[in-house]
């Protein structure tokens, strides 16, 4: 359900510790329009959850009708092997690599829009909580957190999801799973592209 209320009555009915999009089996989601300024985080997180949907949407395995799918273990067929005669073609970003298509993994890798990025996550199965990895990409529009945790985390999403050069990655995310992104330069890059375009400094950090 989506509602469309003056903004004075919105600041009042919303707010950043509450979740945007509350999860529940039996509870549908409401959300209040115009969001609150504070709410910009959980806005922009959002949007990555879109983009997240749409790449996976350009796979030919996809299966969104499946319950919990992204939690099976499966392998992608090597790109040869791919048809675009029934679907639109796959871009090049998110093609599998031969560990995508060799070493069984969670299908919520294979929409990530780097190869390296993705064979690291396959490399670094079960040294990693994949529940906290959620929480600090998109975790904020379905369980809120404080006002004071928004540069600490999440990835912004600024133009085609399939294209890592409109990725922009947080600094306390690098800080954080910065070691998922060795090999992963042009991501930093892209980064710090759009933190110039904003007049702010470019980060420096280790990959």
């Amino acid at each position: 359900m989506v509602a469309t209320v003056p903004a004075s009555l919105a600041n009042s009915l919303v707010s950043a510790k509450r979740p945007l999009i509350p999860y529940g089996p039996s509870v549908p989601p409401g959300i209040i329009f115009p969001l609150s300024p504070d709410h910009l985080i959980t806005l922009v997180q959002y949007n990555v959850l879109r983009a997240c949907i749409a790449n996976r949407s350009l796979l030919p395995t996809a299966s969104q009708d499946q319950e919990c799918a992204s939690a099976a273990l499966h392998v992608l067929p090597a790109p040869s092997s791919f048809s675009t005669s029934t679907q639109q073609p796959i871009p090049p970003s998110l093609r599998p690599t031969l560990l995508q298509s060799t070493v069984p993994h969670e299908e919520w890798i294979d929409i990530i829009p780097h190869p390296v990025w993705r064979d690291n996550f396959i490399l670094a199965a079960g040294s990693y909580d994949e529940d906290e990895l959620w929480s600090d990409t998109v975790g904020g529009l379905f369980e809120g957190f404080p006002d004071s945790e928004c540069a600490k985390r999440g990835v912004i999403a600024w133009s085609p999801p399939w294209d890592v050069s409109g990725w922009e990655i947080s600094e306390g995310f690098w800080r954080k799973w910065g070691w998922l992104m060795r090999g992963c330069g042009d991501v930093l890059e892209a980064t710090n592209k759009w933190r110039e375009l904003r007049g702010e400094e470019p980060l420096v950090v280790e990959i």
